[in-house]
C-alpha cells in the first residue's frame, strides 16, 4: 500500500475516532445567575445566543447549571443583615436557582430537552442517559 493511502487510511480512522468520541460526550455548563439574571431583567439574547450554540452541535449532550442571580444576591443580602438563618437564605438561593432554571429551559425547545428540573446528581444522571438536554 502506498504511503499516501495508508495516510489517508491511518486519517480516516482518526476522523472516526473522533465522531466516535463527539457522539458520546457531555459538556456540563455552568451559566451564572448574574449572566442570566442582571438588574435589567433576564438576559434574553445571551440565552438565545446558548441555544443556537447548542442547537449546532446535535451530537453533544449538554447538562447546564443556573445560578441564582442579581436578584438572589439582593434578597440574600438583606435577609442576612436581617438575621435570617444561613438554612432559609440556603433554601432562598435554591428557589431562584430553580427559577433562572426554568426561565432559561422554556427559552429552548425540543423532545430532547428533559421536562423537568434536575435536583440532584442521581437525576442528572438518570435523565442525561434519555435526553440531550438537562438543567
Amino acid at each position: 500500500m502506498p504511503a499516501s493511502a495508508l495516510q489517508l487510511k491511518k486519517n480516516q480512522m482518526y476522523l472516526k475516532f473522533d465522531i466516535l468520541i463527539r457522539i458520546m460526550q457531555t459538556v456540563c455548563i455552568s451559566l451564572g445567575g448574574s449572566v442570566i439574571a442582571k438588574e435589567e431583567g433576564l438576559n434574553y439574547k445571551y440565552i438565545m445566543e446558548l441555544r443556537r450554540v447548542i442547537e449546532r452541535h446535535k451530537q453533544i449532550r449538554f447538562v447546564i447549571v443556573v445560578g441564582g442571580g442579581y436578584t438572589n444576591r439582593q434578597y440574600i443580602k438583606t435577609l442576612r443583615s436581617l438575621g435570617v438563618s444561613e438554612y432559609e437564605l440556603d433554601e432562598l438561593g435554591i428557589a431562584f436557582t430553580r427559577v433562572n432554571a426554568t426561565a432559561v429551559k422554556s427559552i429552548f425547545s425540543g423532545d430532547d430537552i428533559y421536562t423537568g428540573i434536575a435536583s440532584s446528581v442521581d437525576e442528572v444522571k438518570n435523565a442525561n442517559s434519555k435526553y440531550r438536554i438537562v438543567f
